[in-house]
């Protein structure tokens, strides 16, 4: 984002019901135009991607209409969510209005699909890996993302087209469940509302802390026990201590597992729970 809008604003790419009349808020619950977060945010990764493609190829990628960008969406996003995201990307600049035929509009496990049809067998899990994905080959296709978790099959067919077998239907069991439950923790372990005055003071902090927390739950925990507080909230409860002798100081925590559980079970459970599917030969 700009200097013109420093505002902090999270997980808005899960947003699923996309209108051009659409008002999203930030951590503060200022509302902002829900296109101008997107563009910006689209803009953003445009110029990076630019700025890397100048370092390898000597300043050749400045030629935006030799360009096709490929945006992916989630596979529940309706027509108008598209056309939002096509709009967002022509005020980005990734396209004009003349050019828009360089835009590509992608849904999410459609790619990872195709992707997978470039895997070596070795890369799938399977008791005898093919040597090839040939027609008539079925596999499933699990994206574990922050919002959901989208599992779809796919059936190989003659000339290497894809047949959906099973599409994604949309649910709530992505990797921020786990932060959620990370952040319930967080405020029933240090009352008063500790945390919330955190968000609210320090928000660009308190990011930065939850992206810690994302490397630390992906980590392997026999090497990384522990998860440092960062400064501004360590002033906080000393503060709160100064005026509640009963409030406790603890300047660690660890894994979030032992806090009401594994916040990982849901998520588990969500993805075993796909194994009721009917199998692939059935929709032939």
């Amino acid at each position: 984002m700009n200097s013109k809008m420093s505002s902090l604003l999270q997980r808005f790419v899960q947003l699923t019901d996309l209108n051009f009349n659409m008002r999203i808020t930030d951590v503060n619950k200022k509302p902002m135009d829900a296109l101008q977060v997107f563009s910006a945010a689209l803009r953003f990764l445009k110029d990076d991607a630019l700025e890397a493609l100048d370092k390898e190829t000597q300043n050749m990628a400045k030629g935006l209409l030799n360009f096709t960008w490929v945006l992916t969406v989630p596979a529940i996003w309706d027509n108008p969510a598209r056309q939002f995201m096509r709009e967002a990307a022509v005020q980005a600049g990734l396209v004009t209005a003349a050019t828009e035929d360089k835009l590509v509009i992608a849904l999410e496990p459609e790619v990872a699909s195709i992707r997978c049809k470039q895997l070596c067998s070795e890369d799938f899990i399977m008791a005898e890996a093919p040597d090839k994905i040939s027609p008539g080959t079925q596999y499933i296709v699990v994206d574990c993302g922050g919002g959901t978790i989208d599992i779809t099959v796919h059936d190989v067919l003659e000339g290497g087209q894809l047949k959906e077998l099973h599409k994604a239907s949309g649910n709530d069991k992505g990797g921020r469940r786990v932060d959620r439950k990370f952040v319930q923790c967080m405020r029933e372990f240090f009352c008063d509302g500790l945390w919330e005055e955190y968000e609210r003071d320090f928000p660009s902090e308190a990011q930065a802390f939850m992206e810690d927390l994302i490397c630390f739950r992906q980590a392997d925990h026999a090497k990384v026990q522990q998860l440092d507080f960062y400064e501004k909230f360590k002033c906080l409860v000393r503060q709160k201590k100064a005026r509640d002798e009963t409030l406790s100081l603890q300047p660690v925590l660890g894994h979030p597992g032992g806090c009401g559980g594994n916040p990982f079970q849901p998520l588990v459970s969500a993805i075993l729970s796909f194994r009721s599917l009917p199998r692939a030969h059935d929709h032939r």
